[in-house]
Formats: C-alpha cells, structure tokens, sequence
C-alpha cells in the first residue's frame, strides 16, 4: 500500500511539474507574440507622437499620403552618424515627395542640435527622450530605419548601417528613383 501512495505521490509531482513547464511555454510563447516584436514588413507601422527641436508635436498617422522614412539614432552612435547626412541628401532631392522622421533616442536637446547644426540636416528631428517610442517599436539598437508606404504599412525595416545603395534601393521601393 505504501508503494502504491509513493507511486501516486511521484506521479502526483511529476504532473504538477507539466503543468507548470506548459504555462511557462504558453508564456514564453505569448511574449514572442505580434504584439510584441518589432513592426515588421507588410504589417502598419505603430502611431506615435513626439515633439521636434522647435517643440512642434508630430503624430506619424497624420503624415499618410506620402511615403514616409522612419529612422532612429542617437548623437553617440557613428554609424547614425554616416548614415543621416545620406539620408539628408536624398532628403533635400525628394522633400516634396517623401518625409523623414529622424528620431532621437535618449539624448539631451543640446546634444541633438549641436549634431543637427554640424551636419545641417533639413529634416524633421524627433526626439524620443524616455525611449517610449523605441520600447514602443521593440528596438534594441541603432541604426534601425523603417520606410512605409503612403498608408503607413512598412515596406522596409534595415537594422544597422544602411549604405547608400541600400536607401536608394528602398527609396525606389516607395516611387522614387534617381
């Protein structure tokens, strides 16, 4: 009798310890869930609102109609740093026809106006202070660039240093060529 209660006392254990890898899996599983990576390609972009240098705010969803480039950096990242004057060139040659949001991720306002005074970029310059909006994106370094169509579902997401060959690659994407 006691073999038998020893038995079902192992038995017992070994299914509560089941249930309990199977709720850590179904968990596990559920934070690798849409909702929670990273906007991806054929999907819209998540809306945000954020303010630039003059203090202007900018919502994304109210910029459909035309294609939009999303890139985030920061003042200390080097490969930001070559990348966004190429940005800003095609930038200058398509203003009228595609938008550029640059947005900063965690640095301070002088910071961020001492590179865009450097450089002299034209674009628009977000600054995301808390990083609410690269948790938002579930971003985890820099440079990360998104291009969207004119609806605002994402066509590209380049994760690192984009040459210029590549942006003009996904300019071309958007209608836009040479």
């Amino acid at each position: 009798m006691r073999r038998h209660i020893s038995r079902l006392l192992i038995l017992f254990g070994v299914g509560i310890w089941l249930i309990a890898v199977g709720f850590m899996y179904i968990r596990s599983w559920n934070e690798r869930s849409p909702d929670n990576v990273s906007p991806s390609v054929g999907h819209m972009a998540p809306d945000f609102e954020l303010v630039n240098l003059t203090g202007q705010s900018i919502r994304l969803g109210d910029l459909r109609g035309r294609p939009v480039l999303i890139n985030f950096w920061a003042t200390w990242c080097g490969y930001c740093l070559q990348e966004l004057p190429v940005i800003e060139k095609y930038y200058e040659r398509y203003a009228s026809e595609f938008i550029v949001l640059a947005v900063d991720v965690g640095d301070s306002p002088s910071d961020v106006r001492s590179v865009v005074t450097k450089y002299g970029f034209t674009f628009p310059v977000l600054r995301d202070p808390d990083s609410n909006v690269f948790q938002q994106y579930r971003l985890d370094s820099f440079p990360v660039t998104f291009v969207l169509d004119t609806e605002g579902i994402v066509l590209v997401k380049h994760q690192g240093y984009m040459s210029e060959n590549k942006l003009v690659d996904y300019l071309n994407k958007v209608g836009l060529s040479k």
